[in-house]
């Protein structure tokens, strides 16, 4: 079985499938129908269905020439809605084990992703365990059999790359939060909301959202590939324009791109309320519709001499070999051994958000320092102004050459000015004309003892 202790044993090849038209064998009536159905005839370590949505029983007969008599029957797919394992008892019965998106995880034999199963075989002996799978979506498995130290081993570290890279779109989607509370930069709000969407499709595609946040909400386990698929794809369209500024260089992708962004969120809402296949093959076309957009969009963008479009293309390159790696493994183009189990598309993408931060962190310094220069403009503009306003006054404070008789005063040419025209232009002062009581009464001494004789009747 084993070559050696600490690695598992494929059991794809000795795998016979049937498919439950009705969903209501027995597992005695599956065992009858089984004796007669086919191997997976592929010599691979996967089993591929392809997208089928129903009851799939499996028979697998195990032979143990091991030392090890505790061994773990492990499924590689944790969105089944139940896999439960059936262990002949016998005595003609089988002790059930259940397991899945369904039930409840705290029954489960193991606080692991997948399901997997233990169970006891003495050496040389034989037996033909059964497991009934209820699938809605991509049938794609893998069946690995190990021995029970080898298994709590690897269930310690299997996920070690995921939550590393969980770890690092955390601090990324803190840090690019806050520096949108900061600047309220719309490119980092949607590279915010990008960022989380891929972390939390990291976590549902890995079992590990299911196990460390939703335990028991079996509606978005079943459901998270594809929403967040969705969010991902609208999200990173929103980054796209905002970055490339598509809404001024090409404003007829750009509306196409909205449009096609609210047919997103029509989906996002169909997706969450049905169990219908048709969502798996919506979310193929949407994937391809985002890439063909992002293209044009960067195209466009370099042809007209965008200044961000050859970062965002350098930084893009990286996920649209991830999301085209996805897509082609999800049409059953590239087998998916090529791909899961292998942290390449989680690499590709991390990537991706970790050059675009890096790249608005060098936006918001040009910003910075752009800022900083108009400050530094408007203080010299303001302080030119400041001097020639205090060297004004300083001139009008210091000697001023005035006529003893008409008071004219002269200037720094040597003309002689009235002293209203001099404060005139010297000073933004103005003057109003009036006639203080000694010219008065130098001027109108007739006029002036009249007052006076009025006063001093008035006093009596």
């Amino acid at each position: 079985m084993f070559s050696r202790p600490g690695t598992y044993l494929s059991l794809a090849p000795a795998a016979r499938y049937l498919a439950d038209e009705t969903g209501t064998w027995t597992p005695e009536e599956a065992a009858r129908h089984l004796e007669s159905a086919p191997l997976y005839d592929k010599d691979e370590e996967w089993v591929e269905l392809g997208l089928h949505q129903g009851v799939i029983w499996l028979a697998i007969a195990i032979k143990n020439e091991t030392d090890f008599h505790d061994l773990v029957l492990e499924f590689r797919n944790p969105r089944m809605n139940y896999v439960d394992f059936y262990d002949p008892d016998g005595q003609g019965g089988y002790t059930v084990i259940h397991c899945g998106v369904v039930p409840p995880f705290d029954v489960r034999p193991f606080d692991f992703p997948m399901p997997a199963f233990p169970f006891h075989l003495q050496q040389g002996e034989s037996k033909t365990v059964l497991i009934r799978m209820d699938n809605n979506g991509d049938f794609r498995q893998r069946i690995w059999l190990w021995d029970l130290p080898s298994f709590t081993n690897h269930a310690a570290t299997a996920y070690t790359s995921d939550i590393l890279t969980i770890g690092m779109l955390i601090v990324l989607v803190i840090y690019q939060f806050l520096v949108f509370l900061a600047l309220r930069e719309r490119s980092y709000l949607y590279l915010f909301l990008f960022a989380l969407s891929w972390m939390f499709f990291l976590m549902a595609a890995t079992g590990l959202g299911k196990m460390l946040i939703w335990r028991d909400i079996p509606w978005l386990t079943l459901r998270a590939n594809s929403l967040f698929l969705i969010l991902m794809a609208m999200t990173f369209m929103g980054f796209t324009l905002r970055f490339l500024e598509s809404h001024r260089i090409t404003p007829r992708l750009y509306w196409a791109t909205v449009v096609w962004q609210v047919v997103c969120g029509i989906h996002l809402v169909y997706t969450s309320t049905t169990d219908s296949l048709l969502r798996m093959q919506a979310n193929r076309v949407i994937m391809l519709v985002a890439m063909v957009l992002a293209v044009a969009l960067a195209v466009t963008a370099l042809w007209k001499g965008s200044r961000g479009a050859r970062f965002f293309v350098a930084s893009w390159i990286f996920l649209i070999i991830g999301g085209a790696i996805l897509l082609m493994m999800t049409w059953y183009v590239l087998p998916a051994r090529w791909v899961v189990g292998s942290p390449i598309v989680s690499v590709l993408f991390t990537a991706s958000i970790l050059l675009w931060t890096l790249e608005l962190i060098g936006r918001v310094r040009v910003r910075e320092r752009e800022q900083r220069a108009r400050l530094e403009a408007q203080v010299k503009e303001r302080t030119r102004a400041l001097e020639q306003a205090l060297s004004e006054v300083k001139t009008l404070s210091g000697l001023l050459p005035i006529c003893s008789s008409c008071k004219k005063i002269r200037d720094d040419k040597g003309y002689w000015n009235s002293v209203e025209h001099y404060f005139s232009r010297h000073t933004d002062a103005g003057f109003t004309h009036g006639i203080c009581p000694e010219c008065y009464d130098t001027l109108y001494p007739e006029l002036s003892a009249r007052r006076r004789q009025r006063e001093l009747e008035n006093e009596a």
